[in-house]
């Protein structure tokens, strides 16, 4: 049997319950465990010519012949490996056996991928969608993490579907018209009167009930400066 061994220890802290998530660390490459490394991931120390503000963030964001040009220098190729990766920037739809066997050649460098969620936490006030593996691209192999939820301490309810596949929510909606991240209160918005939510979180006390909701919605005012309101969803009373 092969060992494996421990990638991150995380504490996941959501409405006062503590959740404990391992996880596991491993290369992929059909059945077969490979030694992992550091090798795709950016030094966050790195400056080019020593120079504030010159870091792996500045090369990525580089147009591609200044990019390319700066890349072939082995201080920075070495320093930023990720940074300067290649390659396709969309993770695959599956990650079937075949995949696997064929590694990530085709894929950028440090490309990393969320596959298979589950729902966790033992009560219908903690319940989330979790990632429950996660492939990353790493020199032409894909290094897998799985996610490990700690059991529940106390009795679940019993149509709670813990630890059943879900679906995640979206990250923003409308999705065509808002950007993926959330702009700051107060700051300036492009049109008046749009509409973002943002921070979807499963909400529901049943099954029924159970859908994906946003905690945050940005309304764009008519002094084009974004307006925060946030949610407060009534939490699920337990049965006595």
């Amino acid at each position: 049997m092969t060992s494996l061994t421990p990638f991150a220890l995380k504490l996941n802290s959501l409405l006062g319950v503590v959740i404990l998530i391992v996880f596991l660390h491993q290369m992929v490459k059909a059945n077969t465990v490979l030694e992992s490394n550091d090798s795709c991931t950016d030094d966050d120390n790195f400056l080019y010519k020593d120079r504030e503000g010159k870091d792996c963030k500045w090369i990525s964001e580089k147009k591609v012949r200044r990019k390319k040009k700066l890349c072939k220098k082995s201080d920075i190729l070495n320093s930023c490996p990720l940074s300067c990766a290649k390659g396709r920037n969309k993770c695959p739809k599956k990650f079937t056996e075949s995949k696997l066997n064929n590694g990530c050649a085709k894929y950028k460098n440090g490309l990393n991928c969320d596959s298979n969620h589950i729902f966790t936490g033992c009560t219908w006030n903690t319940l989330q969608c979790s990632v429950h593996e996660k492939y990353e691209c790493c020199e032409s192999e894909w290094l897998l993490s799985t996610m490990i939820p700690e059991p529940c301490s106390k009795p679940f309810p019993e149509d709670l579907p813990l630890y059943e596949s879900c679906e995640p929510c979206p990250i923003v909606q409308p999705a065509d018209k808002c950007s993926n991240e959330k702009p700051e209160n107060s700051s300036n918005c492009p049109q008046v009167g749009l509409k973002c939510n943002y921070n979807f979180m499963h909400v529901g006390c049943n099954l029924e009930e159970l859908k994906c909701m946003a905690m945050e919605f940005y309304t764009c005012s008519e002094d084009k400066v974004w307006m925060l309101a946030i949610a407060d969803p009534k939490p699920c009373t337990p049965p006595l």
